[in-house]
């Protein structure tokens, strides 16, 4: 029965330990009560003499192989020994924005911005901040997985009160995501930050245009309607500047910007993305309004991430020669050394 469940196959390539593969077999699982979606999520493959590893559901797969490591890393290591969960989820979040989102914006940035500037611990400070001219990227970095229980058992109240507290306010009151971005922007419209005090601040005709980003790393966050909601709750609360035009806020996952620096892709690349996808969803809307089909209702309200995948992904294509030198610089900007790999957790 849960052969017949198998769609695809896992190939281990050859001189690979198949350890990996091993742990992931429900084969010899002692498992009284017969098999469930618990079990089947903790063990996606089966393993057939003669045909392979086999995947018995390929979004429990993918999902074991992109959440696995997470909890697994400390449930199943002397890190459950050291600290809480909470604490070690506080950590992996740090250590993400600091070898991660500061290498890969550091690369995309280049020598064409005019101002580079990560979260310096100061009061409203973003996570990432790049002007080039005239123009401004403000982003807010979330590290969070999307729970688990609105997956499985979805209802749009709860989906929105969950997104409310990640993106919006916790419940004790925290700003998150756009209310951060929101005072940010007020903070541009009053002069500027400490760290860039450009003229351009205080004098000039010339607009000053603010593209707001919220990055994750869950492809959750891209489903159609999270974006718009967040949008909809930050052009509201949004302060009118003749001179500033605040573009709206988009939800973007982190490995946008990895595409990108493989590419060898800048923040010009990145703001030709942004409004070719905002004139992609109005378009679309509009062609609703004369055509209610469900095609134009679906493209209208596509997340930022459905379209880079499928259609911004391939002009992103790794040069030839690029991916290792790219790869050794992104390691030496996060200041990692793959010897540290050799230590035991």
């Amino acid at each position: 029965q849960v052969v017949s469940l198998a769609r695809n196959q896992v190939v281990n390539i050859t001189g690979i330990s198949k350890q990996h593969l091993i742990a992931q077999t429900i084969n010899k699982r002692n498992v009284v009560s017969g098999y469930t979606i618990r079990t089947i999520k903790e063990f996606p493959l089966y393993f057939k003499t003669g045909r392979g590893y086999m995947v018995i559901d390929p979004d429990l797969y993918f999902r074991k192989n992109y959440y696995g490591p997470f909890f697994e890393l400390f449930h199943q290591t002397s890190l459950n020994k050291k600290e809480k969960f909470n604490q070690y989820s506080i950590n992996v979040s740090e250590a993400l924005e600091s070898n991660l989102l500061k290498p890969l914006l550091t690369l995309v940035s280049n020598e064409k911005a005019d101002v580079l500037h990560f979260d310096d611990k100061t009061k409203d400070v973003s996570d990432g901040y790049v002007r080039i001219g005239n123009m401004i990227f403000l982003f807010e970095y979330k590290a969070y997985i999307f729970k688990e229980q609105l997956n499985q058992y979805p209802e749009v109240s709860e989906i929105k009160s969950y997104i409310n507290e990640k993106f919006v306010r916790s419940e004790k009151g925290k700003k998150k995501g756009i209310t951060q971005l929101k005072d940010q922007i007020d903070i541009l419209m009053q002069g500027g930050f400490n760290f860039d005090k450009a003229a351009l601040f205080k004098e000039g005709k010339d607009k000053i245009r603010i593209y707001p980003i919220i990055l994750h790393h869950d492809f959750m966050f891209g489903m159609p309607g999270i974006n718009e909601y967040l949008n909809r709750l930050f052009e509201e609360s949004l302060t009118v500047h003749e001179r500033y035009e605040v573009m709206p806020v988009t939800l973007m996952n982190l490995s946008v910007l990895l595409d990108m620096a493989l590419g060898k892709k800048d923040m010009q690349f990145m703001e030709s993305m942004l409004i070719d996808y905002f004139n992609y969803q109005q378009h679309h809307r509009l062609m609703f309004t004369q055509q209610s089909t469900i095609g134009e209702l679906l493209h209208g309200h596509i997340s930022f991430d459905e379209l880079f995948q499928m259609y911004f992904l391939q002009h992103t294509k790794t040069p030839q020669d690029n991916p290792k030198v790219t790869l050794e610089k992104l390691l030496e900007l996060a200041f990692i050394s793959l010897d540290e790999f050799n230590n035991p957790l």
